[in-house]
């Protein structure tokens, strides 16, 4: 098995979510007589070509061709509009589009919406959340529903929301937020990748909220979210054309294992496919040996490198309590397997005096891979992983 570039780079575009919707407004006038399928597909080059020049910070340039089609299809007057909008708030001028929006008639249509709706993401892309939550809370309490206008805009928002919501520990409408998203993505006609995309962040967060709760009193919720979670990722599994969603659906399947306390289930899943999962993880590493491209970070080894170490823990654990333990048995799970050279690698877990614990994996003796750290109690206090030794914190 081998990853392209090409399609490693797609996904990779995918992963960060950069999800510009080309559709936008349509004009609310008299139905317009259905356009040719050459001239319907010239109309969606231009749009997305424009949309390029935008994205790329080049509104200038931008402008002209904007001028040129708006004469020959005038019936993209309300799209082409949105695009001048966005083209203005990449030079940073919100206070000029705040006044376009503030002499809007119709300050409750589709065109009024994507406009405001193309500020909030201008402000999340400034990291202005302020600004951008009011716009973004105030459209997800009045559009429940968003009609094929506002559609792509609903999606492109609402993963942005999502984050937001995610970051600020709004995990319940996060996770409202995310199940309404994969409901609606398929309606936009949007590639596999982009639902995928989203599929996975959920799958995460969902994941990571059944780990953190630890009370018996939301155990109903707990194997609420696993259940969400297995449904979601029983789906990402038939992407097995997709290599990166279908290695992160099988990290992803063994770690609800994990949790649904069948260790050997997940054992079974983590070894079969651990070759493809490593072929992948080695590809990825290829073509990112910096690591500064990222493509690393989408690889599923190190959420199989952090099951492990809690499968090696119970192992140490129930091998403890043996009428004759094996001592080297249990170094070798808690402290992992030293290579030749003399360096730790695999799973370990460490504990300091104080009852803190370490639970993760070396690489060449130094940590590589997801790990969480636990207090005395065995609540979760940190998380994140680690690239060859840096560290990286879970907001």
């Amino acid at each position: 098995m081998s990853i392209s570039h090409t399609h490693v780079l797609s996904f990779a575009v995918l992963a960060a979510c950069t999800l510009a919707p080309v559709a936008a407004v349509r004009a609310a006038d008299a139905p317009e007589a259905a356009p040719s399928k050459a001239e319907d597909a010239a109309m969606k080059e231009e749009l997305k070509y424009i949309g390029a020049l935008v994205d790329a910070n080049m509104p200038d340039l931008a402008e002209p061709v904007i001028d040129a089609a708006k004469k020959k299809w005038p019936q993209l007057g309300p799209k082409l509009k949105v695009l001048e909008i966005k083209g203005d708030l990449r030079l940073g001028k919100f206070a000029d589009v705040q006044k376009v929006v503030d002499g809007m008639k119709d300050k409750k249509g589709g065109e009024y919406w994507a406009l405001r709706l193309s500020m909030a993401d201008a402000y999340y892309a400034r990291s202005e959340m302020k600004e951008c939550r009011k716009i973004y809370e105030e459209f997800f309490k009045t559009v429940q529903q968003p009609g094929a206008d506002l559609l792509d805009f609903y999606v492109e928002s609402g993963f942005k929301w999502a984050q937001i919501c995610v970051n600020e520990k709004n995990f319940g409408e996060a996770v409202k937020m995310y199940a309404g998203l994969l409901a609606k993505i398929p309606e936009t006609g949007a590639t596999e990748e982009r639902w995928c995309a989203v599929a996975m962040e959920d799958v995460s967060l969902l994941i990571r909220l059944a780990e953190e709760m630890k009370d018996p009193k939301k155990a109903k919720v707990r194997a609420d979210y696993l259940a969400q979670a297995t449904k979601i990722v029983n789906k990402l599994l038939w992407k097995n054309e997709l290599i990166i969603v279908f290695g992160k659906a099988i990290a992803m399947k063994a770690h609800i294992e994990v949790l649904n306390g069948d260790m050997e289930k997940a054992q079974g899943l983590v070894n079969e496919y651990m070759p493809q999962l490593s072929q992948i993880h080695a590809s990825l590493l290829e073509q990112d040996p910096d690591g500064r491209r990222g493509y690393v970070r989408m690889s599923p080894m190190p959420e199989c490198r952090y099951l492990l170490a809690q499968m090696l823990w119970e192992g140490a654990q129930a091998e403890a309590k043996e009428k004759k333990p094996d001592e080297e048995k249990i170094k070798s799970m808690l402290l992992g397997a030293r290579g030749k050279n003399g360096k730790r690698n695999g799973a370990a877990i460490e504990e300091t005096k104080d009852g803190k614990r370490f639970e993760g994996t070396y690489l060449d003796g130094r940590r590589d891979g997801k790990f969480v750290e636990k207090d005395r109690n065995g609540q979760i206090v940190k998380r994140g992983h680690y690239e060859r030794g840096k560290r990286f914190e879970d907001k």
